[in-house]
Order: C-alpha cells, then structure tokens, then sequence
C-alpha cells in the first residue's frame, strides 16, 4: 500500500472522526506507515539515492568450497538500497579457470537470522542443495542483463545492524582460481535513526 493511500485514508478517518486525529495509536500507526515506505526513495533505477558506500573484501581461494561469514557493521539503523559485487583474480594456475561473477554463489544475512538470499530447491553438483546462495551476480544493482537492474530497499532497524556475507564456489573446490571479491553496499541512514 502507498503512503500517499495511506495518508488519504488518515485524513478521510480525521474528518469523519476528529479524536482519530490525535489518537495517538492512530498516529504511530501512520508514523509506522512513513517510516516503512519506500515512496519517493530512487529517482531511477539504476540511480538509487543512496549517499553511502560501505564496502566488505575477502579472498575465495580455490582450495576452499566456502569461505568465512564477512561481516559488515553499520553503525545505526540503515536502508540497503542496492549492491556492487567485483571481483580479482589473484590465483595464477594455468589449470584452474578465471572465475566471473556468474562463477561464484553468496548468502547474504542480517544479524545472522534474516536472510535475503535463498536458493532451496536448487540441487548441486557438490552435493545437496545450495540453501540460501544465490549466484553472485544476481545481487548487482547494475547488471549487464537486459531488464535485471534493481533496487534491494531492505530496512535494517536494529540499533547497529550487521550484514553478512558468505561466499562459495557454484561448482566446487579446485576449479577456479584464487579470487578476491568484494562488495559495495549503497546504504543510506533510517529518517530519525540519529542515536
């Protein structure tokens, strides 16, 4: 529902029942509604209006399926309005293949419990399913697909959330090169989350 409805919908009940106006459980219910929506937040997509790139750095090396959680900290409640993921090649075996974008998975989280990556019923040749990876370039806020750009809008209103994120090889240990992958962030501050 928009928060322009939202707010017509306020004042429609205001001036048919005046108390409403000043009900203060009304009132957090339309703050709640303001503080949710996601009217007015880009002026395109592929210009998110995000003034804030926090960025996470890791290195996949070829003998490993999986690496560690990275984690990103932010300092008080923010908004994910899109991601940048590159990589590195940094292995220099001429028997491994370079790895891309399209080459490597990612599960991303918040606090360790929400998560907006998921790839179950997906099943792998290593074995299992891929849970909650995607593939990597499919979080790009600017992909080269036609029709694939996108905007995340993912509200983190934890006093200081944290994101994390895990990577692995799509097709097992091995095969690619060393790669050293990296992640922007565009986040921007929660309206009136100054704490």
């Amino acid at each position: 529902m928009s928060l322009a409805y939202t707010v017509l919908k306020f004042v429609r009940r205001a001036r048919t029942v005046p108390v409403d106006a000043t009900d203060p459980r009304v009132l957090s219910a339309l703050e709640g509604a303001a503080q949710k929506s996601f009217d007015g937040a880009w002026v395109a997509m592929s210009a998110p209006i995000a003034p804030l790139t926090w960025e996470i750095a890791t290195t996949l090396i070829s003998t490993q399926l999986e690496g560690p959680r990275i984690r990103l900290d932010l300092p008080r409640p923010m908004e994910v309005v899109g991601f940048f993921p590159s990589i590195v090649v940094t292995g220099r075996n001429p028997l491994l293949t370079n790895p891309t974008l399209t080459d490597l998975l990612v599960s991303i989280d918040a606090n360790e419990e929400e998560r907006i990556t998921s790839g179950q019923g997906i099943t792998t040749n290593v074995g299992g399913s891929a849970g909650t990876f995607v593939t990597l370039a499919a979080i790009s806020s600017q992909s080269t697909a036609p029709g694939a750009n996108r905007l995340i809008g993912w509200k983190l209103d934890q006093p200081k959330p944290n994101l994390g994120f895990t990577f692995r090889w799509k097709v097992g240990a091995n095969f690619f090169n060393d790669a050293l992958i990296n992640v922007s962030t565009f986040v921007r501050y929660i309206e009136g989350s100054r704490c």
